[in-house]
């Protein structure tokens, strides 16, 4: 006999998880340390306003995420930008989503490599291309093992991420109030001498990624006493909390102190440097460290992800079947982990972090501008829900406000990221014409280009 509290789903797993815990786990996929990471790349591009970009991408994600919770409604069994395109678009337009999609699944654990790496240097003092080196060798081990992490020590991680965020944003407002600083004063807030508004509109878009993740809730669908219903409004509150954490954590960092006044040798662990200020050097420290192993289980779920998305593909004849060779003990996908191992650690040596912070910008925006296309074409065009300003208005404008984000990204990041575009439009062409399993199973969505 079953718990009164407790019920089964059809494929036996039980409904247990509540509201609030889906929500936490919604904030902790997102990273609410978030806004203390992207500071020093975005600080410099809007001269002293990178609390702006985080205020307009939270505008945008919001308007977005509206979109998001009506196919959760609707699609509650899928969960990503790939299959709300491609249920809304048809599966070619999908596949080209999650192809896109591809390089931040690429690009976000080489930034996140050699970011950690940063701070271990800086805690430890060996270089950083060696922290590189053992976070990833430490990590691929752990996803051909096919370790995972416990909930026990992703709530332990969760938990400690936020008293980061929360003992920095403290630690300002106590400082502020201890000089007689006012809280809120002009050239924090705004000064239009001094911003730049190229750079904060650039900054939106990197902003972006610091709000992504959630999707990831849905996973947990089959495992909740909620309704859909109700899990959409879980995913809203989820990204609500976390753009609290974003505004405020970067807009007190920057008006506590001028980014100009940080010695430049510790611009890049802009965060660590403040903490040092607020607390003490050693307690600093041990607070970085538990904020990066967060980071590191981040870094393992993109490994995890990107290699078992090369697998399917594999599997499928989308790419050569050598990527669909599974480990004869372990069962994971050694091949595929392995190629992603030496690409992501290549690009966290060589490729400098302020590149890869921009590139992965690209891939986040032109899926949520797909996101809320679709939602246009699903409800208002072919199942002609004519709500004006749910169906048409909110995704409208939400896909507007990212094309002009996407039109203000970096000469290099629309470069690199145009062309991955065409190629994956060559290989959807190519593949699509001349081998009949990648046919099928585009036409099928049995490619499982998401996490």
């Amino acid at each position: 006999m079953n718990d009164n509290n407790v019920t089964l789903n059809e494929s036996g797993l039980k409904r247990t998880i509540g509201f609030w815990p889906v929500v936490f786990f919604g904030v902790l996929a997102m990273g609410p340390g978030g806004g203390m990471t992207y500071f020093p790349i975005l600080q410099p591009m809007s001269n002293g306003y990178c609390y702006l970009s985080f205020l307009i991408a939270a505008c945008i994600m919001f308007l977005s995420v509206l979109s998001y919770m009506k196919m959760v409604q609707t699609f509650p069994e899928t969960g990503s930008a790939y299959a709300y395109t491609t249920k809304g678009l048809g599966p070619k337009i999908g596949f080209l989503v999650g192809w896109v999609l591809l390089i931040d699944y690429g690009v976000v654990p080489m930034f996140t490599l050699y970011l950690n790496a940063m701070y271990f240097t800086e805690i430890f003092g060996i270089p950083e291309p060696v922290w590189v080196l053992i976070f990833s060798v430490l990590i691929t081990a752990a996803c051909i093992i096919g370790l995972k992490l416990s909930t026990a020590i992703q709530i332990i991680i969760g938990i400690a991420a936020f008293l980061v965020v929360l003992i920095l944003e403290f630690g300002a407002v106590k400082d502020m109030f201890a000089n007689g600083v006012n809280l809120f004063h002009q050239s924090a807030v705004y000064d239009p001498d001094k911003i730049m508004w190229g750079g904060v509109l650039n900054g939106t878009a990197i902003a972006f990624m610091a709000m992504l993740g959630f999707d990831g809730m849905t996973t947990l669908t089959e495992e909740t006493t909620m309704t859909p219903k109700k899990m959409s409004k879980a995913v809203l509150i989820a990204v609500l909390i976390q753009e609290f954490f974003l505004i405020t954590s970067t807009y007190l960092m920057g008006a506590v102190m001028d980014w100009q006044t940080i010695p430049e040798d510790k611009f890049d662990t802009a965060y660590m440097y403040m903490l040092e200020i607020f607390t003490s050097p050693t307690f600093a420290a041990i607070l970085v460290v538990i904020q990066n192993i967060s980071i590191l289980a981040c870094i393992m779920s993109f490994f995890t992800i990107s290699s078992r998305i090369l697998y399917s593909m594999g599997r499928n004849g989308a790419i050569p079947k050598a990527f669909s060779k599974l480990h004869p003990k372990t069962e994971t996908p050694i091949f595929s982990i392995l190629f992603v191992f030496v690409v992501c650690t290549s690009g966290a040596l060589f490729i400098p972090w302020e590149v890869t912070a921009e590139l992965i910008s690209y891939g986040g925006c032109v899926a949520f501008l797909f996101v809320n296309i679709s939602m246009i074409t699903y409800f208002w065009i072919r199942k002609k829900e004519k709500k004006i300003f749910r169906n048409l208005l909110i995704p409208g404008l939400a896909a507007v406000s990212i094309v002009v984000v996407i039109c203000s990204l970096a000469k290099i990041t629309l470069t690199v990221g145009i062309c991955w575009t065409i190629v994956g439009i060559l290989y959807l062409t190519i593949g699509y014409k001349t081998n009949k399993n990648f046919r099928e199973s585009i036409d099928s969505g049995s490619i499982e280009m998401e996490g």
